[in-house]
């Protein structure tokens, strides 16, 4: 148990806090408390273990120190604990119900080359392997290419033999056996084979894997690696850490997004991101050829001691931008892509051609291009005086690796002082040739030391280019949201904001006061603090703003920047989706809202399409979303929660070895982590799991499961009422809507007894999907009629009804909406009342949705007011909200994040499609006049550049010449002195300077009144 409390990921405690909770059970009377260090010695026996000593120390080709935890004793925890190994999957499949998961992604199904794939399938205890041959039931000869999965069964790419070519797929489940198990196989596959090639004669001999597992299961484990620069202090002080972290690409989403299945990798303040990615490919490199075996807690023979063989491979990366662009060796200064070749100076953006590129995809970068392009600028290095052609060259090319940079940078330096170096005579004494010949041999000492070479680019399983994901926090909430959000309000506070400004930012916040927030997600916005920091928001703010946009700023926002925030919601509702059904489909759909945002933006604003990076970025998204699957897959910020556990390790840390103390750390949350879930660790020289009482620890404690990162399952099942404790039962006569139709089929009108049949108001009731619904929320209503409705009331049957009562045990009195039309401002549906109330069952509640009222319509002023609570207390003062003049017309806000795919689904189609479709022909129009713009924009900022740097000229030069001068005035010889005086004072630029005579002078005051000495002031 004291073990479990100092390991809690989120709640670290000290030694000198474990003393007090070692004193306080002592005082309590508990017996054979241990002591501290006796505590300690217990720890350090049962992590000893080799499951559980994953740090290992690591030396840079920079020299630079750091501890790593061991990426592959991490993938050995995965395999030996249970609440991890049953979630894994190791086969792609086939996304017929939709793409949701990592294995449905095109990268995973058809992008992988064969033998990076998972080699084995194991049935009715015969493992076959893919490039063998195999003999189905019906008797002919088959050779497997690639397993997968569709609609719950395994298939197969395969090769028929029959006919000599190969086939898309077959149900593996036909296989009857593998054809290597006969000693003469070879003579058996010679008669059967008609025709020799290539995969024929592979399949005469043993897969690989097969030798190499020997009889063991044989998987492929693909990495899911993030990463950050993290600041190592609670405090705004900074302290920049690397960071990198993984999981398992096998897991299905919902546990991609639990801290419980992440693992800590590495941190450092000192190696680079390539520098640790470095150790982690050469540790992955160790097992390209051997495999990695693994205990298997989930083996087909269920005991302790079984084993797999692993092939563990990165699948994919994430982080935000600059972090994956050192990834892949990529330079943002004039080519600001990493995917692609498009970029330029600001001339050639700026041209037609140029603005028109942004907005689409350019020629792919590939690893073999980057490669040539680094040993490029290697080769030039060598050769004196090169420095500015290299930089010119990076710029254009925009590929720069941190590791050769670094060679790159000592020879240019190197060369530059040989160049530099004369005899005494002034004349050179290395020659052109010679410089080359010694920075030659320089480069080839320095390549001879290590790898300066990113080693991303030669792995074949991942692209540093392709396989960098974009995430959906930096690209769309911390991006466009953010970028919009600083447009639609004024910056600064206090005095410096004008009258005007004042009375928008007033308008805003009554109008956010005013809005509903429900079906937005579970964070409310707080409405005068978002105004007070509306400069400092976070993810989580942005989330919710991206939902309420359209109708925050409809007033306040000129309406071409209105129409950004319109198509700019659309576009975020359309990256959120948690599934896709239809992929091709959703690419167009998605292309077309890529395309309207484009347009807007292009009308608002053109040099933010030029100068941010994210919006060339948006062009990428169809392609990386067929790839990878939904943006929700790759999402980084699963990894920016998961600093928050790192940051406790740091904070405990003295800093004297920072990334072992964080190894160390972590190291100890697996092992408690690994034990309590019943996984496989070595005691006393034997496999070995927990017992059933710290077991149970684990299992009848959901707050512990919480604490150590598992979500635990909702406990309250859709259709749950909390009764409100102040309500009393009533008769069903005396319940307001006894008399509304509906539930006649389940409870007819003649069997509804007023004086029998009880209920209590209940306060709030839980949807199908889960959400929490209360009395005045909008919810989708399947029945008795389909569509948006507000709850009015609910009802929970009470326990004084009769035995033989037929009344249900929940009821939902609701008020029913149709959707007439699409409005003019919003580009939503508009919601008209229909009337009438209906009666309906809890399970007829789909889930929440987002209704606002119609402002514009009812013309809506902020004349209301709202009581101001502080510290839970209304402090008698009031704040500004809208007051709403009419109760009969809402519109219902399709750009909601949450149920935005099954929302989709339900409404016609007409009310979400764009309504402005443009032509091709128009839209190159409309971008090509935003690129005149544009250059308009440009010109004239130039043009004040222009006139600033001839202003700082001239006071740079009216300057020199006055200290010129000044400077000729001083050198120039002193007049004679009269003979009636013996010192003179000279002033010179307002200055006095005094020199004293040996016998009196003027004094300490200078000369009298009536003195006629010249002033040299005065002449200058």
């Amino acid at each position: 148990i004291l073990d479990t409390m100092l390991n809690l990921p989120r709640h670290p405690i000290s030694d000198e806090l474990l003393k007090i909770f070692l004193w306080a059970l002592k005082v309590l009377g508990v017996k054979n408390v241990p002591s501290l260090k006796a505590f300690r010695r217990f720890q350090a026996k049962l992590r000893g273990e080799r499951l559980f000593k994953k740090e290992r120390a690591v030396v840079s080709v920079l020299r630079n120190h750091f501890t790593e935890n061991s990426v592959l004793k991490s993938i050995m925890l995965d395999m030996a604990n249970p609440e991890v190994r049953r979630h894994l999957v190791f086969y792609p499949e086939e996304p017929v119900n939709g793409s949701s998961e990592l294995r449905h992604s095109w990268k995973w199904f058809l992008g992988l080359p064969d033998d990076k794939l998972t080699p084995m399938w194991a049935h009715r205890g015969v493992h076959f392997y893919v490039g063998e041959a195999a003999q189905l039931a019906d008797g002919h000869v088959v050779v497997p290419l690639r397993w997968f999965m569709s609609a719950g069964e395994m298939h197969m790419f395969y090769y028929a033999t029959c006919m000599a070519e190969v086939m898309l797929f077959r149900c593996c489940s036909l296989l009857k056996m593998a054809l290597t198990q006969y000693h003469h196989r070879a003579a058996l596959m010679s008669a059967i084979f008609p025709v020799a090639c290539t995969v024929t004669r592979q399949a005469l001999e043993l897969n690989k894997w097969r030798v190499r597992a020997a009889g063991r299961p044989c998987y492929a484990y693909f990495i899911l690696l993030g990463g950050d620069d993290v600041s190592g202090n609670r405090s705004k002080t900074w302290n920049k850490h690397w960071c990198f972290y993984f999981c398992a690409a096998g897991l299905p989403l919902a546990c991609l997004n639990q801290e419980y299945f992440i693992h800590f990798v590495s941190t450092s303040q000192h190696a680079g991101p390539v520098e640790q990615v470095a150790a982690i490919t050469e540790e992955l490199r160790c097992v390209s050829q051997t495999g990695l075996i693994c205990p298997d807690i989930a083996s087909e023979g269920g005991h302790l001691g079984a084993e797999c063989l692993m092939l563990p491979n990165l699948f994919v990366g994430t982080g935000d931008g600059p972090w994956q662009s050192e990834l892949s060796s990529h330079s943002g200064d004039s080519k600001p892509c990493r995917f692609c070749d498009v970029g330029g100076s600001v001339k050639e953006r700026s041209s037609d051609e140029g603005f028109l590129a942004i907005m689409s995809t350019g020629v792919q970068r590939t690893p073999q291009v980057t490669i040539a392009q680094i040993e490029k600028d290697l080769a030039l290095a060598t050769k004196p005086r090169k420095g500015a052609e290299i930089d010119r060259n990076q710029q254009q090319s925009g590929t720069v690796d941190s590791l050769a940079q670094t060679v790159i940078e000592e020879l240019v330096q190197k060369g530059k002082s040989l160049f530099e170096e004369k005899n005494v005579a002034g004349k050179r004494l290395n020659s052109n040739a010679a410089i080359e010949q010694t920075l030659t041999a320089l480069k080839n000492k320095r390549l001879e030391d290590g790898s300066f070479l990113n080693s991303l680019l030669s792995d074949q399983a991942f692209d540093p280019h392709l396989d960098t994901a974009i995430g959906r926090l930096h690209l769309v909430l911390l991006g466009f949201t953010k970028y919009f959000w600083s447009a639609s309000l004024p910056v600064g506070g206090g005095k410096k904001l004008s009258v005007k400004e004042r009375e928008v930012i007033e308008t805003t916040e009554a109008t956010l006061r005013a809005l509903s927030q429900d079906g937005i997600g579970k964070h409310s916005l707080r409405p005068d603090y978002l105004m007070q920091f509306r400069g400092s928001l976070v993810g989580r703010h942005l989330h919710s703003i991206a939902q309420l946009a359209v109708f925050l700023f409809a007033r306040t926002v000129e309406p071409v920047l209105h129409t950004v925030w319109v198509h700019l919601s659309r576009l975020c509702a359309l990256l959120y989706v948690m599934i896709i059904k239809d992929m091709p489909k959703y690419k167009v759909t998605l292309s077309v809202a890529i395309e309207h945002f484009f347009d807007a933006v292009c009308q608002y604003n053109p040099t933010w399409v030029m100068f941010k990076n994210k919006f060339h970025y948006l062009a990428h998204t169809p392609q990386l979303i067929e790839h990878f699957g939904v943006l929700g897959l790759v999402a980084e910020d699963r990894f920016e929660k998961f600093h928050g556990l790192w940051r406790h390790s740091s904070i405990f840390s003295n800093h004297h070895a920072a990334s072992r103390d964080s190894a160390l750390h972590f190291n100890s949350l697996d092992a408690t982590k690994h034990i309590l879930s019943g996984g496989i660790f070595t005691w006393e020289g034997k496999p070995s799991i927990a017992g059933s009482g710290v077991l149970r620890i684990l299992t009848d404690n959901p707050h512990l499961r919480e604490r150590l990162g598992l979500r635990t399952t909702r406990t309250r099942p859709s259709g749950y009422v909390r009764s409100d404790p102040a309500a009393s039962p009533r008769g069903w006569r005396a319940i307001e809507g006894c008399d509304s139709p509906g539930l006649e089929d389940v409870w007819p009108l003649h069997a509804r007894r007023p004086d029998n049949d009880f209920f209590t108001r209940g306060k709030w009731v839980i949807t199908e999907r889960g959400d929490t619904c209360r009395p005045g929320a909008f919810v989708w209503c399947t029945e008795p009629q389909q569509g948006v409705a507000r709850v009015v009331g609910v009802y929970s049957r009470a326990r004084l009804s009769g035995s033989d009562t037929q009344a249900p045990e929940v009821l939902v009195l609701v008020e029913l909406f149709a959707m007439t039309e699409r409005h003019d401002i919003f580009d939503c549906p508009c919601l008209q009342k229909r009337g009438f109330n209906m009666l309906c069952r809890s399970q007829h509640l789909k889930f929440l949705v987002n209704v606002q009222h119609d402002c514009v319509r009812g013309n809506c002023q902020p004349t209301g007011a709202v009581p101001e609570t502080q510290e839970r207390a209304v402090t008698g003062r009031h704040r500004s909200s809208l007051d709403h003049t009419e109760d009969a017309h809402f519109v219902l806000n399709l750009f909601i994040l949450h149920h935005f795919d099954e929302l989709l689904e339900l409404i016609p189609t007409e009310f979400f499609a764009p309504k402005d479709v443009r032509t091709e022909e128009d839209r190159i129009a409309l971008r090509l006049g935003a690129a005149r713009v544009l250059r308009g924009q440009i010109q004239v900022r130039e043009s004040a550049r222009g006139a600033v740097r001839q202003a700082r000229s001239q006071v740079a030069a009216q300057t020199k010449a006055r200290a010129t001068s000044s400077q000729r005035l001083e050198a120039a010889p002193e007049p004679p002195a009269p003979s009636d005086m013996q010192g003179h004072a000279i002033a010179i630029g307002g200055s006095s300077r005094k020199r004293n005579a040996p016998d009196g002078g003027f004094g300490a005051d200078g000369p009298s009144a009536n003195s006629t000495l010249p002033s040299r002031a005065t002449e200058t």
